[in-house]
Formats: structure tokens, C-alpha cells, sequence
């Protein structure tokens, strides 16, 4: 399959229909070098939005136009521009196309490297540690040193293990987040360009959002975030839904029977049939399960749709609850009030809520 750079750049902007995004998601599945070929035009998005735009001049044009039409000399008029201000314009204009040819020919001043069904490791040239996953790639600068800022822009998942210098942060950018770090072990996986996640295995990592640049989130060690849908999700290092484990009872050892002398049974009449009686059906507790109060929230924002909640209705990251996420709305609503003071108002159909703060008691 393929698509045209304009629909590409509609996705990049995010001005794409829902088909055009769908079709251009299964582009990017089908193969590593369209991947590529989508990182490199988002990277000449973002850098072209540094340069000023300036009309060309034809200048055969302008000549013809110029000697059709009857040369008149007029006296010199007090208020034109003086020459300074004409030498300033021109400076300027001159600027402008150096700039512009200087960023077409760092253009392909690229390197790419790319996994396809095996992991790949090397180093870069300031001896970071990197190892591609399956279907992944990356890109950096031919002057990529730990004299500058060191950025890279990875399509995939990729693992890093940055040296530290604190003078030259280590940036790695993807479709909807910046990764910045100065020296530490983590992952960034953009299989979704669109749900980016971060794991952090040692050190401090900032994320930043890149269209809302005070969005940003600092990860310490073993903490793992989500990006989607605007927002920073915490991800526990332990499974969330985790089921509970009944406590193992060890079984009693039976007493050997002692053997019997073999008794000679006289035949006893057949006991008459009684009709089956209907066995007694036992509804069984629902389990509970623990999760973050958070996780909860959003869970029940999504899933429910006769619940909702403001931005301001969070707990600590370390608060958990236990309960059925089959329960009904009801039902877990009043597991809630049992430990944490909720502030709720009627939701905008019938018979709707929306939570506006949450308090423990």
C-alpha cells in the first residue's frame, strides 16, 4: 500500500479523518522502511518550523515586465528608505536563504540504524548503550558528541544506557513526547506512535509533551508511565489486576485401616428409589481484587457510561482498594464511601454522576 505525503503530514497535524489516520496505522504495520520513512518526514516537520517562509524572485519576469513597459524617471522623493535601511532588508533576506540551504544539506546528515526480527545492540559514538527491539529504528546526527545536545528519534521500542554528562542532556523524540535524561537505564516504546510508554530501570527521566510543553512528568527508578489521550498514566512495576490467593491448607494423613477378617454379607432387600431432590445452589461471593484508587477512576471514566470525573478527583499513587470490577456502578460506588469521602453532582443524562473530588476519611 501506499499513501502521499499529504496524508502523512494530515496525520503529523493531527487534521486527519478517522479512515485517513486508520489507513495510515496499518501503513506504518506494514513495513520497517515506511516506519523510517514517516520518522524522517516528522523530523523535517518540526525543523522547518524554525524557518521563515520568503517568496522566490523571478528575475526573468520581472526584466520583461520591466522593459515592456515605458521607462519613466521621476525626481527622488524625501521619504523613500534611506540606503542603510535597504542594506538592513537585504542582510536579512540573504540570511533567510543561508539558513535555508544550510538546514537542506543537514537534511541527510542522518544516521539510521534498524532491527527487523532480532534485537540489535551497539553503541553510539558517546559509547550510550542501545539495543533496538524487532521492527524498530533509530536516527541520530553524523555530529552526534557529548560536546552538544545529543538527540535522537526512535519509531518502535528501544532500550538506553546513557553516559552521564551533565553538560549534554540526552534527548530522544517521538511523534507526541520528548525523553530527556543526563545519565540512566530506560525504554521507550513507540510500537503505538500514538500511546507512547517510558520504563525507567536506574536514574532520574523527564517526559515532556511536546504540543503542551509544561506537561511533564519525572520518573525515578522502577517507575514505568503511558502517554494517551493527553495524559501521563502511572504503570505499577507489580501486576495490577491481581487475583487473590487462597492460603494452602495441608491435608491430614489418614490412618492406615486394619485389615478385616472377610465377612460373609447376607443379602439384604433393595432399598426402594426416592425421587432426586434438587441440589441447593450456593451463589458464590464475587473476589476481590487490589488496585490503584486511580486506576480505578479511570477505568470507570472509560468503561461506565453513566459515570465521569474532573481532573481534580486523584489519590496518591500508593493508594489501593479492593473490589470487582464486575460489580455494577452502584455497587462499587458504595465499596468507595466505605473508606473515602466522594463529592459527587448529577451527570449531564439520567441518572448519571460525575465525581468532582475524592478525600480519604
Amino acid at each position: 500500500m501506499i499513501l502521499e505525503d499529504h496524508i502523512l503530514l494530515k496525520h503529523i497535524e493531527n487534521t486527519a479523518s478517522v479512515k485517513e489516520a486508520e489507513l495510515v496505522d496499518a501503513w506504518m504495520r506494514e513495513s520497517l522502511d515506511n516506519r523510517k520513512h514517516y520518522q524522517r518526514l516528522l523530523t523535517v516537520y518540526y525543523e522547518s518550523k524554525h524557518l521563515k517562509t520568503f517568496k522566490a524572485l523571478d528575475v526573468d519576469a520581472e526584466w520583461n515586465d520591466f522593459i515592456s513597459n515605458k521607462v519613466v524617471f521621476h525626481e527622488p522623493i524625501e521619504n523613500s528608505l534611506p540606503h542603510r535601511k535597504i542594506f538592513l532588508y537585504a542582510t536579512a533576506a540573504s540570511l533567510i536563504l543561508i539558513s535555508a540551504f544550510l538546514f537542506i544539506i543537514n537534511a541527510d546528515n542522518t544516521i539510521s540504524r534498524s532491527a527487523t526480527d532480532k534485537l540489535v545492540s551497539f553503541k553510539l559514538p558517546d559509547n550510550t548503550a542501545v539495543t533496538l527491539f524487532p521492527n524498530s529504528s533509530i536516527d541520530y546526527s553524523e555530529d552526534f558528541s557529548l560536546e552538544t545536545e545529543r538527540i535522537v528519534s526512535v519509531a518502535g521500542k528501544v532500550r538506553f544506557n546513557v553516559i552521564p554528562n551533565s553538560k549534554s542532556p540526552f534527548l530522544v523524540e517521538s511523534k507526541l513526547i520528548t525523553t530527556k535524561v543526563i545519565g540512566t537505564v530506560f525504554t521507550v516504546n513507540t510500537y503505538n506512535p500514538m500511546v507512547p510508554s517510558v520504563n525507567v530501570e536506574q536514574g532520574t527521566v523527564s517526559v515532556i509533551e511536546k504540543e503542551e510543553r509544561s506537561n511533564v512528568r519525572i520518573l525515578k527508578k522502577g517507575d514505568s508511565v503511558v502517554f494517551t489521550n493527553g495524559d501521563f498514566l502511572d504503570v505499577l512495576s507489580t501486576p495490577i489486576f491481581k487475583k487473590a490467593i487462597a492460603p494452602v491448607i495441608p491435608k491430614k494423613k489418614k490412618p492406615k485401616k486394619k485389615k478385616k477378617e472377610p465377612v460373609i454379607a447376607k443379602p439384604q432387600p433393595k432399598p426402594q428409589q426416592k425421587a432426586p431432590q434438587p441440589k441447593k445452589v450456593i451463589p458464590e461471593e464475587p473476589k476481590l481484587s487490589s488496585y490503584t484508587v486511580n486506576h480505578v477512576l479511570e477505568f470507570l471514566d472509560k468503561k461506565h457510561e453513566k459515570f465521569s470525573k474532573s481532573r481534580r478527583a486523584k489519590m496518591k499513587d500508593d493508594d489501593i482498594i479492593s473490589l470487582n470490577l464486575n460489580m455494577s456502578l452502584d455497587e462499587i460506588l458504595d465499596i468507595f464511601k466505605k473508606e473515602y469521602n466522594l463529592e459527587l453532582e448529577e451527570g449531564k443524562c439520567e441518572g448519571c454522576v460525575k465525581l468532582k473530588k475524592i478525600s480519604k476519611k
